[in-house]
C-alpha cells in the first residue's frame, strides 16, 4: 500500500513538476517576445529619430545655399538698368565674390539666354555660360557663348530651362570642367525670369557632396549601423562605407534589394518607409 502511495506521489510531483517547467517555459518565452519586441520598438525609434535630426541638417544646408542661389537671381534680374559692359563687370564681381566667400560651393554660374540679352536674336538656342570655379587654391572663370543652333538639345541646362523652376540636380559628376573631373556634386539652380514669368536665364551653384559623408559618418545610433543618402537616381551620395560612393545603390545589394526597393519608390513619393529585412545572405 505504501509502495503505490508512493508511486503514486511520486506521478503526482512529476506532473506538477512538468506542468510548472511548461508553465515556466511559457512564461520566460512570453517575456522574451515581450523584451525582445519593446527592445525593436524602442530600436526602431531611436533610428527614426536619428534619420529625423540629420535629415533636418542636410536640409538646413541645403535651404542655406539655395537662398545663397536666389539672392544672386534677385541682383541679376536687374540687368536691365545696365549697359552690357557694365552689367558685365558688376555681375562677374558678384559671381566671384560669392564663390569666395563660400568654401562648401564649387562653382557658381550665370547662363543667359541670348535672345533675353538681345532682342534681335531669334535662333531657338543659344545662351551665355559664366562660370567662376575653384582650381585648388584658385578661382578661375569660364565664359563662352554655347550652342547657338535651332536644334533639339538635351542636357542638365535645358532640363531646367523647360521646368522653369528651382530645382536640385541628382548627383553627378563634371564632364565640363576639367579641375573638377571626378567629383561627385549636384547643383542648386534658380531660374531668372522677367516680370512675366518668362525664363531669360538661370544661376547655378555646384557643391561637393564631400560635407555630406561627414553628416553620415556622425549617424551611429549603434556601433553597427549602417548609414546612407540615395540620390533620386539612385546613386549613393553619401555611405558609411566611403568605397560605394558613387555607385548605384540597388547595384550594391545583390538580390537583397526587394524591400529596399519598395521603400525607395514611398521615399520618392515624399512618404516615410520603415521595414525589416532580412538578409539573404547572412540569414540574419
Amino acid at each position: 500500500m505504501s509502495r503505490r502511495r508512493f508511486s503514486l506521489k511520486l506521478k503526482l510531483n512529476i506532473y506538477i513538476l512538468t506542468a510548472a517547467t511548461v508553465i515556466y517555459c511559457i512564461a520566460i518565452g512570453y517575456v522574451s517576445y515581450r523584451l525582445k519586441t519593446i527592445a525593436y520598438t524602442d530600436a526602431v525609434e531611436i533610428v527614426k529619430g536619428s534619420t529625423r535630426e540629420y535629415r533636418n541638417k542636410i536640409s538646413e544646408e541645403l535651404n542655406v545655399m539655395m537662398e545663397s542661389a536666389r539672392t544672386l537671381r534677385n541682383v541679376f534680374s536687374t540687368h536691365k538698368k545696365y549697359t552690357p559692359a557694365q552689367r558685365d563687370a558688376f555681375f562677374e564681381t558678384v559671381l566671384y565674390s560669392n564663390l569666395e566667400k563660400n568654401p562648401d560651393f564649387l562653382s557658381v554660374g550665370l547662363y543667359w539666354e541670348l535672345n533675353a540679352l538681345d532682342e534681335n536674336y531669334n535662333k531657338k538656342n543659344g545662351r551665355i555660360r559664366n562660370i567662376w570655379y575653384r582650381a585648388g587654391n584658385q578661382i578661375k572663370m569660364q565664359k563662352a557663348i554655347v550652342d547657338t543652333t535651332n536644334s533639339e538639345i538635351k542636357g542638365i541646362y535645358y532640363t531646367a530651362r523647360d521646368l522653369n523652376k528651382e530645382m536640385i540636380w541628382d548627383p553627378y559628376y563634371d564632364v565640363v570642367t576639367k579641375e573638377l573631373e571626378g567629383m561627385l556634386m549636384t547643383a542648386l539652380f534658380v531660374p531668372i525670369q522677367n516680370p512675366a514669368g518668362k525664363f531669360e536665364g538661370l544661376v547655378g551653384i555646384d557643391i561637393s557632396l564631400t560635407q555630406m559623408n561627414k553628416l553620415i559618418a556622425g549617424i551611429k545610433p549603434f556601433e553597427e549601423a549602417i548609414s546612407y543618402i540615395v540620390g533620386g537616381n539612385r546613386m549613393i551620395v553619401a555611405h558609411t562605407d566611403q568605397t560605394l560612393t558613387g555607385k548605384n545603390f540597388f547595384e550594391t545589394m545583390g538580390t537583397d534589394s526587394t524591400v529596399f526597393r519598395t521603400s525607395y519608390k514611398q521615399v520618392k513619393n515624399n512618404s516615410s518607409s520603415s521595414f525589416t529585412n532580412i538578409s539573404e545572405e547572412l540569414n540574419t
